[in-house]
């Protein structure tokens, strides 16, 4: 299996999709069961750069995202970005996809 084709994050391994409907079903309530602790930052500086940086990406799209990651690479304002276990990140993506599935008109409620 090519390093690239990892469904998951193991100890070092992938984690293989479902082999069974009996497998199937079980990952598919871990899932339901499943959370993600979301962090607001308490940096107002963050969070404004955050939220803007959620605005332009809703309304512009991924390759507005791939732009500014490109170009603000070494810039540690924008750090949140690369640093994928961080708080700051999981909060920008939990805006973003929250913010995207009420435009789809998924969720009723609007997160501020």
């Amino acid at each position: 299996m090519c390093a690239r084709c990892r469904w998951g994050i193991g100890k070092g391994e992938p984690i293989k999709p479902p082999q069974s409907e009996e497998e199937d079903f079980k990952f598919k309530r871990l899932l339901r069961r499943s959370t993600v602790k979301v962090v607001i930052p308490t940096d107002r500086t963050t969070l404004c750069l955050i939220n803007r940086m959620v605005e332009f990406v809703v309304r512009e799209g991924p390759m507005f995202e791939a732009m500014i990651m490109n170009r603000e690479m070494t810039n540690r304002s924008f750090a949140f970005l690369f640093e994928n276990k961080s708080p700051e990140h999981i909060y920008y993506r939990w805006r973003l996809f929250s913010l995207l599935q009420v435009g789809r008109g998924l969720v009723k409620v609007f997160w501020c």
